[in-house]
């Protein structure tokens, strides 16, 4: 009896493995095998079922399921990968789906696309008028806002190219409440000290500003003007930043959550949804790419398909 009574209590478990192994048949697989870090990647797709799919989201590392996938005949058929840690994956045209499934599309990642920032001190900090303390702040500022955009999977940090006390350099009393807005002020600016703003990157003033002003960014070519005024908070130069990366302020817009970095006044810590960070890596504005930062397509949104700005990790 003792060989019956075994073959009772095993017959389930191969039950269900075979219909686990049938389950996982009708799927595809997103490969993200060069991924960095043990982070569960967040993958937007779209593509060809009985119509054509809008944008969905499915999770995984070191690869991700996806419900059967057809061939992407007369289909957009995309995928683009997030994790921390990583720099955005994009495979713009996945031509590897088939109508059958098990088919495997590869998205290749990378280490985080770094923005080099100019950081320029025009003003001591609100309380004690104390330079070393606003360069403290600004070298803090710089830590939050590489943590924020790591930690909601867009791919993007930010480093110090250079940071410098300019209380005595290249302007006049007006600019520390001036509004780079002004035709001229942008110039005004980077004159304060022509050579280090002459370096690629951000180049990021923390100055007096007038009261009740956080922060402002300017376009400036390839490149942004972000003024930071004593008054700013925590989030202030991630805000701004998301500025410079093509972001718009979301307040009013439908789904977005009450934290977003971009909702004016903004709450901290604050978030970003998946449907922005795609937006800062390929969004043409973006300095990542009108710097040359990140490499591969890009696209204006406001006229392109891209996954809606609500969608979250």
């Amino acid at each position: 009896m003792k060989p019956a009574a075994t073959i009772r209590r095993t017959l389930p478990i191969l039950l269900f493995t075979a219909t686990a192994c049938r389950q996982i048949a009708c799927f595809d697989t997103v490969d993200l095998s060069t991924m960095q870090g043990n982070d569960s990647a967040t993958v937007v797709l779209n593509g060809r079922r009985a119509a054509c799919e809008p944008y969905e989201v499915v999770h995984g590392s070191p690869k991700a399921l996806v419900a059967n996938f057809l061939a992407s005949t007369g289909c957009a058929s995309e995928a683009a990968a997030f994790a921390k840690a990583n720099a955005m994956g994009l495979k713009d045209t996945v031509g590897t789906w088939t109508d059958s499934a098990g088919d495997v599309a590869a998205v290749v990642m990378q280490a985080p696309l770094v923005i080099p920032l100019n950081i320029l001190i025009m003003s001591g900090d609100l309380q004690s008028r104390s330079a070393p303390l606003r360069i403290a702040e600004a070298q803090s500022n710089v830590s939050a806002a590489s943590q924020l955009f790591d930690d909601n999977q867009c791919g993007i940090t930010f480093s110090i190219a250079a940071l410098k006390d300019e209380r005595r350099g290249n302007f006049t009393p007006d600019l520390l409440t001036a509004d780079c807005a002004l035709p001229g002020n942008v110039a005004r600016f980077k004159a304060v000290d022509a050579a280090m703003t002459a370096v690629s990157g951000i180049n990021v003033f923390y100055y007096e500003g007038s009261y009740g002003t956080l922060g402002q960014t300017c376009a400036d070519g390839s490149s942004a003007v972000i003024l930071l005024a004593k008054w700013s908070s925590d989030e202030t130069l991630a805000h701004e930043l998301g500025h410079a990366l093509s972001l718009e302020h979301t307040n009013g817009m439908a789904a977005m959550p009450a934290d977003d970095l971009m909702m004016s006044p903004t709450a901290f810590p604050a978030s970003l949804t998946i449907g922005q960070c795609f937006r800062t890596n390929v969004e043409t504005a973006s300095t990542l790419n009108t710097l040359g930062i990140r490499t591969g397509a890009t696209r204006a949104c406001a006229t392109a398909t891209c996954p809606p700005l609500s969608i979250h990790k």
